[in-house]
């Protein structure tokens, strides 16, 4: 009996260290915040000098990355001048989440592509953090229709 007993407990604990749930790995919010804004930076200041490869390095997914990449490595929607971080916010995750959501808002100027008119606009953007690093939500991207 003991040994039956034995192996059902070791088996249970094998299955519950193979299976473990996803859950947000826990930072602290001070944590996150610096990692958001160091990302949005990253991302901003990369197609402020045109290097949109450094910028794609924020969008994890493959297929949205490449598509990102080649249509601004071709012909830009728009030359950013200038930005500005203006609000960085994380979201509250629901205790079963699988990321960690933020927002931020960001003051772009830029020189459109099209009608060489400058604009200022403000954009908002939702990023995730994946395991250890912060990505931009393809939903997110900038001077996309």
């Amino acid at each position: 009996m003991r040994k039956v007993l034995s192996l059902v407990l070791v088996s249970a604990a094998t299955l519950a260290t193979a299976c473990p749930e996803k859950q947000v790995k826990s930072f602290s919010p001070a944590h996150d915040q610096e990692a958001l804004a160091a990302s949005a930076q990253l991302f901003w200041h990369s197609l402020r000098w045109s290097d949109f490869e450094g910028a794609a390095a924020v969008i994890e997914e493959a297929n949205p990355r490449l598509d990102f990449l080649t249509a601004w490595s071709a012909k830009p929607p728009a030359q950013v001048s200038d930005f500005q971080i203006v609000h960085i916010e994380l979201t509250e995750p629901a205790p079963d989440a699988e990321r960690l959501e933020g927002m931020v808002v960001v003051k772009v100027e830029g020189i459109s592509t099209g009608s060489y008119t400058l604009t200022t606009e403000m954009l908002r953007q939702t990023w995730y953090r994946s395991e250890d690093n912060w990505y931009l939500d393809t939903d997110s991207l900038p001077f996309e229709d």
